[in-house]
């Protein structure tokens, strides 16, 4: 029977590799890793299953092996971790389909991940990952880390930047970036790719400051990622704007917010409640509830592909009717006893395992704080109250955030507000604003542009206009 299973969450990808294996020497264990509309094929290769050298590689997107630590396989059970990209997976061996089931977590987030072994050890398919935009030393522009504390739940955390400097003695307009949703370094890096290390260089030639920095609990940045919402970011965002504003080589009076996908939402939350923040550039950043823009997602991502109508309505059925269980019940553990009914209610054509890995399936990805802040907040009240100029910049086949329903938005609410703004669409501009045939999230690891030469030019022709 075909299993179906949910294609949503596409503003959480988590793009870091993952593998494993058995008892025997000499293997190589099969894996997918299902993330919103994309299979993510990992690799386990045991080199010594005794001496616990195993390796883990994702070879669509890197020819690197990670080293695998603490290896165990005991009464059936596999468990390992490997720390440098804070990955954990345990799971158990199913004897009746010859295959291990377990949970991968990375950085608080968790999602099922099955094995299965192939008895012949094959060559390693490697890709090469070319990333051309990519900035190489040497630089002809000043950087240096900075720290600056911030709070996660009471509890103060020291967070960990970069600060980009042109040549001279300034002071100089700056721009603090924020990231999209799941845990990002300072880069921002997908794929290999490291957007915010490209357009940091890009204004850094034109004679603009940037500060980027690690997500809490990623990189050198303190606190813990998996139990931070929306909010919590802010906190981290302000922080690093009120650091930025006491440096002497930097313009306090012209230091705005540079947000992606989610870090679009949090710029006009800080903005809200800062008069001071310069301006805002806004790339792809949510108009409407999280709970609109992933039942676009799954829309979007299902016709693009070409998956049946039917199946297509079923995970728009689901998915709404999961965040409504969720945004509804008291804490989650009533939610997730709602959503278990639910799920083996509408699926009796299943098997049980099925409805069971379904259920796991709708129940991490959903029933969390962050996505229950996520659902319920709209950003418009937030860019009501917004006082800077704003660009707002969208890429035309972007399944992830699509223009026409959140930058349109954002529009016209900085228009009623009479804030100076520019909207721009890139055409064949992905969520990532790389050129594209089609807007897959498949295609963000294949494509060797970082961002394309149209969405830089925007961003510095629209800053250059700045009073």
């Amino acid at each position: 029977m075909k299993k179906s299973y949910p294609k949503f969450l596409c503003l959480l990808i988590l793009w870091l590799p993952l593998q494993l294996f058995s008892q025997e020497t000499q293997q190589v264990w099969y894996g997918k890793l299902q993330i919103t509309g994309t299979s993510i094929p990992l690799e386990l290769h045991v080199e010594d299953a005794k001496a616990g050298l195993v390796k883990m590689y994702s070879p669509s997107q890197s020819k690197q092996g990670f080293p695998v630590e603490k290896w165990r396989w005991k009464n059936d059970e596999m468990s390992w971790e490997i720390s440098k990209i804070k990955v954990k997976y345990v799971g158990k061996w199913n004897a009746d389909s010859a295959f291990i089931q377990g949970d991968f977590t990375q950085n608080g987030n968790t999602l099922p991940l099955r094995w299965k072994k192939t008895e012949e050890v094959t060559a390693l398919p490697k890709m090469e990952l070319n990333r051309p935009q990519t900035p190489q030393p040497p630089f002809d522009y000043n950087m240096e880390e900075f720290t600056f504390t911030s709070d996660d739940h009471g509890r103060s955390i020291q967070m960990s930047g970069t600060l980009v400097m042109p040549n001279g003695n300034g002071p100089f307009p700056c721009l603090v970036m924020i990231s999209g949703s799941g845990p990002q370094n300072r880069d921002e890096e997908i794929a290999g790719h490291k957007p915010f290390a490209v357009i940091a260089d890009d204004l850094a030639k034109m004679g603009w400051a940037s500060f980027r920095y690690d997500d809490r609990g990623v990189g050198k940045s303190e606190g813990e990622f998996s139990k931070a919402t929306t909010f919590d970011f802010a906190i981290d965002a302000n922080a690093a704007w009120k650091m930025i504003t006491a440096n002497p080589k930097i313009d306090a009076k012209k230091i705005g917010l540079l947000g992606h996908s989610e870090g679009g939402l949090v710029a006009p939350i800080v903005a809200s409640q800062n008069k001071e923040v310069y301006c805002i550039v806004s790339l792809a950043g949510p108009g409407v509830t999280g709970s609109q823009v992933i039942l676009q997602q799954i829309e979007d991502i299902a016709k693009a592909e070409g998956q049946q109508e039917s199946e297509m309505i079923e995970s728009l059925n689901a998915a709404n009717s999961v965040m409504t269980f969720v945004t509804n019940e008291k804490d989650s553990t009533a939610a997730a006893a709602v959503i278990h009914r639910y799920i083996f209610k509408s699926n009796k054509k299943k098997s049980k395992s099925e409805r069971e890995e379904l259920f796991a399936t709708y129940n991490r990805s959903f029933n969390n704080e962050w996505m229950k802040v996520f659902l319920k907040t709209d950003p418009i009240p937030y860019w009501q109250k917004v006082q800077c100029p704003t660009l707002i910049l969208n890429g035309e086949k972007d399944l992830q955030v699509r223009f026409d329903q959140n930058a349109n938005r954002i529009a016209e609410t900085l228009k009623m507000s009479k804030i100076p703004y520019e909207k721009v669409i890139l055409a064949d501009n992905n969520h990532l604003f790389q050129y594209t045939q089609t807007g897959k999230v498949s295609e963000y690891a294949k494509l060797e542009e970082t961002i394309s030469p149209e969405a830089l030019q925007s961003i510095r022709e629209w800053l250059i206009k700045l009073p």
